[in-house]
């Protein structure tokens, strides 16, 4: 059984998490790496209701996925 603790949760704040934890996957492979958010309709930071803890394994897994399957001086970007 899973269970959720759903929030609202700041895109920008999770993306920033993901990125330090990529940095030395990244950096070992001499990729260019980029994220970028943009802001909500309203002008707000971007926020998502969900499971903080779920989706950051989540952005890390498809992050992780695309270092790892990019060829050396390749880039990586979230947006």
């Amino acid at each position: 059984r899973v269970d959720l603790r759903l929030e609202r949760v700041d895109v920008a704040e999770l993306l920033v998490a993901t990125d330090a934890l990529v940095a030395p996957l990244v950096a070992a492979k001499q990729l260019a790496y980029r994220t970028e958010v943009a802001a909500a309709p309203d002008g707000s930071a971007p926020t998502v209701h969900a499971d903080a803890d779920k989706l950051q394994q989540i952005l890390l897994n498809l992050v992780t996925n695309a270092v790892k399957f990019t060829e050396a001086g390749g880039q990586v970007g979230v947006h």
